[in-house]
């Protein structure tokens, strides 16, 4: 699957139609976004934080990710 493709966002969540069970992250940019907002209950790893602002895609909005990397912290919804 191309992430750079127009409607990569619609076509991972038609793939993935129960949501994502394990993802490894390693960018915390917009196919972390994606996974996300296809997915309930999903198992992140995160092994990076190369933030979209940093690769120049411009990304809006807090981010944790980094922190979540560099504290080691757990971050859990309910």
């Amino acid at each position: 699957m191309d992430y750079k493709a127009a409607g990569f966002e619609q076509r991972l969540a038609e793939a993935c139609a129960d949501g994502v069970d394990v993802y490894f992250d390693n960018t915390a940019g917009a196919i972390s976004d994606a996974v996300m907002a296809a997915s309930t209950w999903v198992r992140v790893s995160s092994f990076a934080a190369l933030l979209g602002s940093q690769l120049g895609s411009g990304a809006q909005g807090p981010r944790v990710e980094r922190h979540l990397l560099v504290k080691r912290a757990r971050m859990q919804g309910s």
